[in-house]
């Protein structure tokens, strides 16, 4: 279900900067747009934890052009109640980049999949966490750390 609605650190309505290169973008083919005071666009935005307030979440993909923090910093209670497996586009990537301190942070171990150009897709999951299938106990897990 798409719905109208920016994902963030924290739920509330924010400024959003639309088709202006930022300065401090670690990659030259990230997206332009980003929430910013100073926007001209005013938009709503929710936390992950927020979101799904008590609702079982097994899997995230984050692919926000450069705002991953952002949104996993309003996820905290999400990561650490359900430990979720994530897919996180990383750009800017480095091996000390913030997102994966981050992810450090919260008791995630992370491989970096791919490259294309400095963008890397990160599979991270929480330490000592085995995932089960839908099916639940039982099953194969899905990633076993």
């Amino acid at each position: 279900m798409a719905e109208k609605k920016a994902v963030g650190a924290q739920t509330g309505q924010q400024r959003f900067r639309r088709g202006q290169r930022h300065p401090d973008d670690l990659d030259p083919l990230t997206s332009v747009s980003r929430l910013d005071p100073q926007g001209d666009l005013e938009v709503e935005v929710v936390a992950l934890d927020d979101y799904f307030a008590e609702k079982r979440v097994d899997f995230v993909k984050v692919d926000v052009e450069g705002a991953e923090a952002m949104v996993l910093e309003g996820a905290y209670g999400l990561l650490r109640h359900w430990a979720p497996i994530l897919l996180v586009s990383v750009h800017g990537f480095t091996p000390t980049h913030p997102v994966l301190a981050l992810l450090e942070s919260v008791g995630y171990e992370w491989a970096a999949l791919n490259e294309w150009g400095s963008e890397r897709h990160v599979l991270a999951w929480a330490k000592g966490k085995e995932h089960e299938t839908e099916a639940g106990a039982g099953d194969q897990p899905i990633l076993s750390p």
